[in-house]
């Protein structure tokens, strides 16, 4: 009988990269020029699960200046880390750009990944570990990133909405 299959971090990488959609050719090629790197794998998967624009800029902010849980990041890890977030962010100005990606889309992936980081978080809590808690603590930033950039955007979207209605009374008086 064959030995049973030993599940290991490479082995989960490489069934999700054999269930996953394929890779734009840009992210193709950048994860085969880290000739299958765990580490650039697990970069990019990370980068892919975030869409929010502001967080994707306070990661940037945290692993440029080693805070948080990037406190023990190699400089190989954190440039790794960093190309994927930036490449992440590219990906979103592209998709507003070609008209793939409305506000409101947006604004209803943000809801919605507020309310997983927050799961998230208190699993990651739930752990009991020193490292459970600071990614808790992580999530959890990353979860107020989102709500003052939810706040931000639905403030300005009703903005928006009252100078319409007030230009349409003009016209019609």
């Amino acid at each position: 009988a064959p030995a049973p299959a030993i599940k290991t971090p490479a082995a989960a990488n490489a069934k999700r990269a054999a269930t996953a959609a394929p890779l734009p050719a840009a992210k193709r090629t950048a994860v085969s020029e880290a000739a299958g790197s765990e580490e650039e794998e697990d970069a990019f998967h990370y980068a892919e699960q975030i869409s929010s624009f502001d967080v994707l800029n306070w990661e940037l902010g945290e692993l440029g200046e080693r805070r948080g849980v990037y406190g023990g990041a190699t400089a190989d890890a954190a440039r790794l880390r960093a190309d994927a977030l930036e490449f992440r962010k590219q990906l979103i100005e592209i998709k507003v750009t070609a008209g793939q990606l409305t506000m409101e889309a947006y604004l209803a992936e943000l809801r919605l990944k507020i309310l997983l980081e927050q799961k998230v978080a208190m699993a990651q809590k739930a752990k009991g570990t020193l490292l459970g808690k600071q990614r808790a603590v992580h999530y959890l930033k990353r979860v107020k990133v989102m709500r003052d950039e939810l706040t931000t955007a639905e403030a300005a979207a009703a903005e928006g909405s009252d100078e319409a209605e007030i230009e349409g009374d003009q016209t019609q008086g």
